[in-house]
This record gives structure tokens, C-alpha cells and sequence, in this order.
């Protein structure tokens, strides 16, 4: 599931974060999409980059949500086929996603 801000940087899609200095970083897991200019501060296989931002491209804010009982809900993040849901109280439903074929077209194309 994703979540959060991505962008192009270097003809790969990166998340983009933003540090506590304002310096904005592509971060990513995959040991693929990176070279010798990223580091793993934490040495958690999460590895980041500052970058200008006039170096991304295509910078886009992606937020899941459900529907549930009629109620657009955010979805936090996905642990195991469960999913926390922003509401007044936090509460873990399982759901099984289904792709939308449109959807994911239109995301390609945004980012391609």
C-alpha cells in the first residue's frame, strides 16, 4: 500500500521526505534504486538522499482511504492484511484489497 509524497528522481520513483533542517530527501528500501550518494543513517535498510527539489519531477500526494459503514476513513498503513484507520479512535479492520485496473492506469500514467 502507498502512502505519503513520491516523486521522480533520476528516472526512478522515490518517497520524499522532508528532515528537521528543510532538507528534502528521496528515501527508499530497495538496494536497487540506489548508489554510493545514499546512506543508511540507522542502519535499517532504509536508505536516503538529499536532493534539490528542482531535481524531482511528477511530485505527487498519495492518501488511501476506505469506505466503511458509509465513512471515507484514511488508511494509516498496512501490518499483515490489517489496516488502522484514522477516526475519532484507531481501529484495526482486516480487509482484502482489490486493484482497480483504472486507478492503477492512471497512477502509471502520472508517473510515467
Amino acid at each position: 500500500m502507498k502512502s505519503g509524497i513520491y516523486a521522480i528522481y533520476k528516472d526512478q520513483e522515490y518517497e520524499i521526505t522532508v528532515d528537521m533542517d528543510n532538507n528534502v530527501q528521496v528515501i527508499t528500501d530497495d538496494p536497487t534504486k540506489i548508489d554510493e550518494t545514499f546512506e543508511d543513517s540507522n542502519n535499517s535498510g532504509l536508505y536516503s538522499k538529499v536532493v534539490k527539489p528542482s531535481e524531482l519531477i511528477d511530485c505527487v500526494s498519495i492518501t488511501t482511504y476506505g469506505i466503511i459503514q458509509g465513512e471515507k476513513l484514511q488508511i494509516l498503513q498496512e501490518r499483515e492484511n490489517h489496516y488502522p484507520l484514522d477516526s475519532s479512535r484507531i481501529v484495526w479492520i482486516s480487509l482484502r484489497i482489490v486493484e482497480d485496473s483504472r486507478l492503477c492506469a492512471l497512477y502509471r500514467s502520472l508517473t510515467n
